[in-house]
């Protein structure tokens, strides 16, 4: 696969350590620190793809300290900070995502975007297709610890979005979501939380509204999801997904630990 520089950009979202709309003093989440080892990791591993143009949105006043802006950018990622009102309405996090790659989407001149959540850590070359509209799903396991939809249709994880520009796939997901108490969520799913509201819309983006996401399964392994050993495949894992917190990283999840049992593999 041939890469064209200026044909695809990564774009991913960000908030601050300690001024964040998910903020929890019990459990602070590092999210600049994540986003650094996130983007080191990208240059490092992510083969054909490591040296594209990567952003990082802030649509909050939420955000990073100016250390963090400054590492950020010693990474050669574009950091934009653009206000939008509508995020001071959001109650949860989750619902910058679609904002800020919406944002991104009409601004930014490039033919195809890639967006991943800033605590995924690319181990390895992605080798699903990129040059699509596509989403993660999640797996078996996965899927039952999260809403289920009543026509066995499978929960999107929108932690890994692939998308065609001109086919304004983020816009429309953030007009569903900002629209989403108008759809009867109970008539699709036999369980919801208000939590799950982002990933919802996405669901109804692609089963409901014909727009034909692509499937991509397989592709991580991390601290809420799927062990290694009881995946179906390994052979297409690109990222490990965890957080990291304010103290005791290694005693909520060791990382250290599940990365090296993947290089065994």
């Amino acid at each position: 696969m041939t890469i064209v520089k200026n044909k695809i950009a990564l774009i991913t979202v960000i908030e601050g350590n300690f001024n964040n709309i998910n903020f929890d003093k019990s459990q602070i989440r590092l999210y600049e620190l994540e986003a650094l080892k996130c983007y080191k990791a990208w240059r490092k591993n992510a083969g054909i793809l490591k040296n594209i143009d990567i952003y990082c949105i802030c649509v909050t006043n939420n955000q990073p300290s100016k250390k963090t802006i400054q590492k950020i950018k010693n990474l050669g990622v574009n950091y934009i900070h653009e206000y939008n009102k509508i995020s001071k309405k959001f109650d949860n996090g989750f619902w910058n995502k679609p904002l800020g790659c919406s944002i991104l989407e009409n601004k930014l001149n490039y033919e195809y975007f890639i967006h991943i959540d800033l605590d995924m850590y690319i181990l390895k070359e992605i080798k699903k297709d990129i040059y699509c509209n596509s989403c993660l799903i999640y797996d078996e396991l996965d899927s039952k610890q999260e809403r289920n939809l009543l026509d066995n249709n499978i929960p999107f994880n929108t932690c890994f979005i692939t998308s065609i520009k001109k086919d304004k796939i983020f816009t429309k997901w953030l007009n569903i979501l900002l629209d989403i108490e108008k759809y009867n969520l109970n008539e699709l799913y036999s369980n919801i939380t208000k939590d799950k509201f982002e990933e919802a819309a996405f669901d109804i983006l692609s089963y409901y509204k014909f727009n034909r996401i692509k499937h991509v399964s397989d592709i991580m392994f991390g601290e809420t999801y799927t062990p290694l050993n009881k995946m179906k495949t390994t052979n297409q894992i690109s990222f490990h997904h965890y957080h990291l917190y304010g103290k005791d990283i290694l005693k909520n999840y060791n990382y250290k630990k599940y990365e090296k049992e993947f290089k065994k593999l």
